[in-house]
Order: structure tokens, then C-alpha cells, then sequence
């Protein structure tokens, strides 16, 4: 072959190539926005609206979860049974192999304790994100834990906020700010378009991330409950992934389920 035609031939093959290349970023670049619902609206309402019919749908939850905790490249896996009634109540029974509770740890309104079988301790304290945070890894205030583990986004408001339409994920994005709140100064929430379901919340203090909670794997039937739940301190190096295994919506629930006491001979410690 003659080498005009050698060059000819890569200078075609060269051409090819660009004219692909530049195809295909077109397409992924096309691919990676999705333009908003034709219904798209700013108003914060209509979120709003959402969540408070999730908190209305969801008096009580129990059911049964599957931990696992990571911290740094630490992992720590258990099995727990809970009983939630929002916003402020929460127990969590962690059982060992065996099925006999090696832990309790129980939130209410005004208080949060924990009887640590193994460890023959029980500590009781005011309810807040410190002590929650000491007893279980996870800082948050006990009334945002309870929510978060009955499928509800823990929100530091709940009328107004900025409405934006996230491009990139094709989702719904409210960002809600108040400065001096216990539970963060600004809140980020994603949710699907039509049913306003969250699926990320991020907590802020200042421009520092302290909280993301993700929720995914939603039962099919309302009200849509998460299946699968992550929660990431980055500023801990800690990530606690739960998993819903069994549940039962709006059981009843006696004030007696949120009430331990020291067992005779166990002197109560604070947090």
C-alpha cells in the first residue's frame, strides 16, 4: 500500500474516533440531567404536606433490624429489636446469638438510659444528642432517632424552605435552615418527584457535615416504609447501616415498653 494511502486511511480512522468520542460525550452528558416534571413547583408546601401525612400514617413502629457499624475499618454487626412511637420515644433491644437481650437502651421526651447486660451497667441521663450519641454511636437528638427509625425525616422545620430541582439526580432537593436548632443550623433533603419520598438528609452545622441519612428500598405499599437505612458522622468515621427485616405498623404500644429501671443491686450511673 502506498503511504498517501496509508495516511489517508489513519487520517479517516483518526476522524472516526473523534467523531465518536465527541457522540458519546453528548450522549452521557445528555444522559446525566433530567430535566424536571411538568408539574415542577418552588413551593415548599407540597413537601411539607407529604411528611405530615407520613407522620400521621405512622403512629407506632416495631419490627425487628439488622446492624451493622462501621467505625474506621472497624465492623461490629448485631441483631435488634425496636419499638418506636414519635416523635420522642424509642426502645432497641440488641440480642445476642442466642436471643437473650445483652442491651436496652430506651429515649423519651425527658430522659435516655441503658441497661448493658454484659457489661452490668446502667446509665440513665437527660434526653439529648450527647448522651444518645455515648450510649449508641449515633448523635442525634432522641426525638430525630425516633423518627428516623419509623421512616420519617427528622426536620429542624417544618413549613418553608428552597425548592430546587436536582438535575443531576432527578430529584427534588429542600433545604431548610435554622440557625441555633439542637438538631442542625441547615437541613438538605432530597426526595422522588410524585410521592415526596426522602431518600438522602443532610444535617449541617455551620458549612461542616455532621449527619447524612440515606433511606432506600421502600415497601411497595403506603405508607412507604424504608427497608434499608445508612447513617454517616464523617466528622466520626462512622457508618451505621440498618436493615428493616420485620415490622409491624401502628401496634400498640403501652407506656410500660419506654420504662427500664435499675435491676436490684445495679446503682444507676449518669451519662
Amino acid at each position: 500500500m502506498q503511504e498517501s494511502q496509508v495516511w489517508a486511511r489513519r487520517a479517516s480512522l483518526s476522524a472516526t474516533l473523534t467523531l465518536l468520542s465527541a457522540l458519546s460525550v453528548s450522549l452521557l452528558g445528555c444522559g446525566s440531567r433530567v430535566p424536571p416534571p411538568q408539574n415542577f413547583s418552588d413551593d415548599p408546601a407540597r413537601i411539607h404536606s407529604a411528611f405530615t401525612e407520613r407522620r400521621e400514617a405512622v403512629q407506632t413502629l416495631s419490627g425487628e433490624l439488622a446492624l451493622e457499624v462501621w467505625e474506621g475499618d472497624e465492623r461490629v454487626k448485631a441483631r435488634q429489636l425496636f419499638a418506636a412511637a414519635p416523635p420522642h420515644q424509642l426502645r432497641i433491644d440488641t440480642l445476642s446469638p442466642f436471643e437473650q437481650p445483652i442491651s436496652t437502651l430506651i429515649t423519651t421526651q425527658e430522659r435516655v438510659a441503658m441497661h448493658d447486660v454484659q457489661q452490668g451497667r446502667f446509665r440513665v441521663g437527660e434526653a439529648s444528642a450527647e448522651h444518645v450519641g455515648r450510649l449508641s454511636r449515633l448523635k442525634l437528638d432522641p426525638s430525630a432517632l425516633s423518627l428516623a427509625l419509623s421512616g420519617q425525616p427528622p426536620l429542624i422545620k417544618t413549613e418553608g424552605g428552597e425548592v430546587r430541582w436536582d438535575e443531576e439526580r432527578g430529584l427534588y432537593r429542600l433545604t431548610l435552615k435554622d440557625l441555633g436548632n439542637a438538631l442542625a443550623d441547615t437541613q438538605v433533603i432530597f426526595v422522588r418527584p410524585g410521592d415526596f419520598t426522602p431518600v438522602e438528609v443532610l444535617l449541617y452545622r455551620g458549612d461542616r457535615l455532621e449527619v447524612r441519612l440515606l433511606l432506600a428500598d421502600y415497601t411497595d405499599d403506603e405508607p412507604k416504609l424504608p427497608q434499608r437505612m445508612r447513617f454517616e458522622l464523617p466528622q466520626e468515621s462512622i457508618r451505621i447501616e440498618l436493615k428493616l427485616k420485620d415490622y409491624a405498623l401502628n401496634p400498640d404500644l403501652p407506656s410500660e415498653a419506654f420504662e427500664i429501671k435499675a435491676p436490684p443491686g445495679l446503682t444507676p450511673e449518669p451519662i
